[in-house]
């Protein structure tokens, strides 16, 4: 692998390890009742509001169009991310330390062959 192929690698894996410390998405609404604007904080493993009863004030919103209630408990995805973006932090680093395609190659054989055997 070139030096600088190591160097995106490595900096890709540490950027995602920003992750944790900071919120990955932001959802920002304003209204005519609500001057000050409400908003979401979507985490990678929690979703809070912006101010502390925003995420009640927007479940009360919702409730009121007829949409279900946003309950952070109730999304799997955000269980389970943490552990995806720790394996693709750790394969990053894997990739970078060992820098060669063999390991690329021998982690796309282990794949298909998994693939290949559940199809069976």
């Amino acid at each position: 692998m070139k030096t600088q192929s190591k160097i995106i690698v490595i900096v890709s894996s540490l950027i995602l390890a920003l992750s944790f410390f900071f919120p990955i998405w932001y959802i920002d609404l304003e209204a005519p009742q609500y001057p000050e604007g409400i908003g979401l904080e979507i985490w990678l493993n929690k979703i809070t509001g912006q101010k502390p009863h925003d995420l009640n004030n927007i479940n009360g919103l919702n409730h009121y169009i007829g949409m279900k209630e946003i309950v952070p408990d109730a999304i799997p995805e955000l269980k389970i991310m943490p552990f995806i973006i720790i394996f693709l932090i750790l394969f990053g680093l894997a990739a970078w330390n060992f820098g060669q395609t063999k390991f690329g190659l021998y982690l796309d054989y282990s794949f298909l062959r998994h693939r290949c055997c559940w199809n069976v």
